[in-house]
C-alpha cells in the first residue's frame, strides 16, 4: 500500500468512525480532471478532501477546483495528515 493510499484509508476510516458519510470520487474517463479525492457529509456540512502524501503536489486542475470550491464558500481541505482536517474544522467552527 502506498503512503497516499494508506492515508486515504486512514482518513476514510476515522471520519466514518466520527459519523461522517464519506465517499471517494472515482476518476474515470467521464469525470472532470481536478475533482477532489473524496467528500464527507455530516449535519449539512460538506467537506471536499484532496488527499496527498507529504511530497505529493496538486495539479493545475486540482488547484483550479480548490479555488472554485472556496470561492463558492465550500469547504476544501488539502489533507496530508488527519490533523489537517482537525485544524481546518476548528478554524471554521465545524464539529468533527
Amino acid at each position: 500500500m502506498t503512503p497516499e493510499s494508506k492515508l486515504k484509508k486512514d482518513i476514510r476510516d476515522t471520519l466514518r468512525k466520527l459519523g461522517w458519510h464519506y465517499r471517494s470520487m472515482a476518476s474515470t474517463q467521464y469525470t472532470r480532471a481536478g475533482l477532489p479525492d473524496a467528500y464527507a457529509i455530516k449535519k449539512g456540512v460538506v467537506l471536499f478532501l484532496e488527499i496527498k502524501s507529504e511530497t505529493g503536489k496538486q495539479t493545475g486542475a486540482q488547484i483550479n477546483e480548490m479555488l472554485n470550491i472556496r470561492l463558492s464558500s465550500g469547504h476544501y481541505i488539502l489533507v496530508r495528515c488527519f490533523q489537517d482536517v482537525v485544524d481546518y474544522c476548528e478554524k471554521n467552527n465545524i464539529i468533527l
